[in-house]
């Protein structure tokens, strides 16, 4: 083959490449000519780049042949002998991902010349970069999504001073950049060591769950260490070497995959958000980056909402508390006075179980003109105490 021919072909290869480098990433599976790629099995190799490969694979001389079988069907429009020369070449089809160019000769007795070898290595360089580029590409595009919805999210959670819109607007946006069949977040009172469960889905449903105290749980020891945890496959396993039980909160299959991040404000542990998968590598570290991203988001709105909550409730009891003090100066009724003290007390605190009991000194008799037991009131005589 001439120099001028194999210029023109190598100059229409690198058209082609360039225009499979300009669509979507799909596209490059293209096969031009009788070329095929296929993934080679074994151990990834991870070269930083093509040029980083030995000697002997990048030079021409070294491109080596093997053996074929039966032609594929995918060529059965080619020449129907068996060959058996069919020149192959390594190269980088994605991230620590090799692959091969195999190009089939037409017959038994075809010798590839070092010019042609040297052509389809040209060719491997241009379509290894090709893809390169379009991984890339791809890659720039998904991290461009991801901070989008990570800044919507954001924006919706400032704007909400509810807790469960807040939890739904967590759980709406993570299942935009992962897998949430089986989504649950939980929320920590430290002071009773009672581990709550505000949100949860469970194959793709709602559920609602009572609290628990802390327990010997993965979930639990999430909280405990105040880490993320990442568990690909065979999650059962990895809980039990802990010595811990995975959290099944309903008769659902075990989870082979386990995400969880904790809630954090700053040493402050509030909860954890924890995602399962029946199939193992549903998550991988990139996800655990994304889920402790929102985790942090969610962790500032909770605490808003928390303490947003707490002073609305102390300003209604101070509201209460002054209403109440006012109702008291206008009256010098007893039983107005104590009925208005159960009024009030019931707009502040659970009284359900709730007596008044007034001592007469001079009749040493204690009277009960209020009571309430377990949310019934009744009458009870005065009692004489004794207390001369």
């Amino acid at each position: 083959m001439s120099n001028k021919r194999i210029k023109k072909r190598l100059d229409q290869i690198f058209d082609d490449l360039k225009q499979v480098d300009d669509q979507a990433p799909e596209h490059t599976g293209k096969r031009v000519s009788s070329i095929k790629r296929r993934t080679l099995e074994g151990p990834a190799v991870k070269p930083a780049n093509i040029a980083s490969l030995p000697k002997e694979i990048k030079s021409p001389q070294s491109i080596g042949t093997r053996p074929l079988g039966p032609i594929p069907q995918s060529f059965a429009s080619a020449e129907a002998n068996e060959s058996t020369n069919i020149l192959t070449v390594p190269f980088r089809s994605d991230d620590g991902k090799w692959s091969q160019i195999e190009v089939y000769p037409p017959t038994q007795e075809r010798v590839w010349s070092q010019e042609e070898q040297q052509l389809v290595k040209q060719v491997t360089d241009q379509l290894s970069l090709a893809l390169e580029n379009a991984r890339l590409f791809q890659q720039t595009q998904n991290l461009a999504t991801e901070l989008q919805i990570l800044n919507e999210m954001g924006r919706e959670l400032s704007s909400q001073l509810d807790l469960p819109n807040v939890l739904e607007s967590v759980y709406k946006h993570t299942s935009r950049l992962m897998e949430t069949h089986t989504f649950i977040i939980t929320l920590i009172t430290p002071e009773y060591q009672q581990v709550s469960f505000p949100f949860v889905i469970l194959e793709g449903q709602r559920e609602v769950f009572p609290d628990r105290p802390l327990g010997n749980y993965l979930l639990d020891y999430a909280i405990q260490t105040r880490s993320p945890i990442l568990i690909p496959e065979k999650a059962s396993l990895a809980a039990k070497d802990l010595d811990l039980e995975l959290t099944q909160l309903k008769n659902e299959n075990a989870p082979e995959c386990w995400l969880g991040v904790p809630l954090l404000l700053g040493e402050k542990i509030l909860g954890t958000i924890v995602l399962q998968s029946l199939r193992p590598g549903t998550y991988s570290e990139h996800h655990l980056e994304l889920l402790f991203s929102i985790a942090n988001q969610a962790a500032t709105s909770i605490q808003n909402v928390q303490l947003f909550d707490e002073t609305q409730k102390h300003g209604t009891e101070v509201e209460i508390l002054n209403e109440m003090a006012h109702a008291m100066a206008r009256t010098l009724s007893r039983d107005e006075i104590t009925e208005n003290t159960y009024g009030y007390a019931t707009r502040l605190l659970d009284t359900s179980s709730f007596f008044i009991a007034l001592y007469d000194p001079e009749e040493d008799l204690v009277s009960f003109p209020i009571i309430f037991e377990q949310g019934v009131r009744v009458n009870m005589p005065p009692e004489n105490r004794g207390m001369d």
